[in-house]
């Protein structure tokens, strides 16, 4: 798992083979977000089984904190031996700060 700086995310997220998931439930995603798949973090297990993603698959996980995502992204790797997970620092609340902090 690797945790990427708000500034790597469009490098990423630009690349058709990356699947970008915003793992927030609903609600939060429904008061901002960046256009990603949202998918709710207790249903990411089930649809990734559901879509047959391949473990080596690239995968971009964002929640609002980044805790979530790191939890998510460790079980990813340690249970379902995926090879390339990215967690957006800080979450939706890094970005923000990022975006915020642009001149």
């Amino acid at each position: 798992m690797k945790i990427i700086h708000p500034s790597e995310v469009n490098l990423l997220r630009e690349n058709p083979s990356v699947l970008c998931l915003d793992i927030r439930e609903c609600f939060e995603y429904e008061a901002e977000n960046l256009g990603w798949t949202n998918l709710p973090m207790e249903q990411v297990f089930a649809f990734l089984k559901q879509e047959e993603v391949s473990k080596d698959q690239k995968l971009l996980l964002l929640c609002n904190s980044g805790k979530r995502a790191s939890a998510l992204g460790n079980l990813l790797e340690t249970e379902q031996a995926f090879l390339e997970v990215y967690i957006v620092e800080d979450g939706m609340q890094g970005w923000n700060r990022w975006i915020e902090s642009k001149p």
